[in-house]
């Protein structure tokens, strides 16, 4: 009351659960930074990548969480799971340069096979879940080995599931890495979230 901190007085009750309110209102940002994720169904995974360096926010202190990922940034996130040197681009791709910021982690992802070679990369481009599902598989199985994939997709939209895409999508959900939307559509042109 009169200015003085008074570092030996005791400190009240109320006081006390007014101190720790703010603490747990801010301490989610501050231990991982992200402004955004509180609440969200994907927090704790997002909280868990950020903990392991494989996932960044903006400037701004936000991961963006329900933002469209572009292929460029997936293949950056799948990149920092292995803990491996950078290698130095090729030109491998037409689209591609050697000064752009994901060229080494686009080197590194196709000489260990988890994307495979063509003319263009389309770094810009989102991500859709039957293409984000080959991109996972191929960096599980090259961590874990083959996944066992002895399963029937019981979505209503199978049928839409590229031919290229099947099986990875089949390896995904036979090892519990992605579900569908919901428990009977998959969506597999549907643009994948950062989350």
């Amino acid at each position: 009351p009169d200015g003085t901190f008074g570092p030996e007085s005791c400190i009240t009750r109320a006081e006390f659960a007014t101190i720790a309110a703010r603490l747990e209102a801010t301490s989610g940002a501050v231990m991982h930074g992200f402004t955004d994720i509180s609440g969200h169904w994907a927090e704790e995974y997002i909280i868990e990548a950020k903990e392991r360096n494989i996932v960044n926010g903006d400037e701004n202190g936000k991961f963006n969480p329900d933002n469209a990922v572009t292929r460029a940034e997936l293949t950056a996130m799948l990149m920092r799971i292995i803990d491996t040197d950078e290698y130095e681009y090729d030109g491998s791709f037409s689209d591609v340069k050697e000064n752009d910021w994901f060229a080494p982690t686009v080197a590194k992802a196709l000489k260990m096979g988890v994307i495979s070679k063509d003319f263009k990369f389309r770094p810009n481009d989102f991500v859709t879940r039957e293409e984000m599902c080959k991109m996972i598989v191929n960096i599980y199985t090259f961590l874990n080995g083959e996944i066992d994939f002895n399963v029937d997709l019981s979505f209503t939209d199978e049928e839409s599931i590229s031919s290229w895409a099947r099986v990875f999508v089949k390896k995904a959900v036979a090892a519990e890495i992605i579900n569908g939307i919901d428990e009977r559509t998959f969506s597999p042109k549907s643009t994948a979230t950062r989350a």
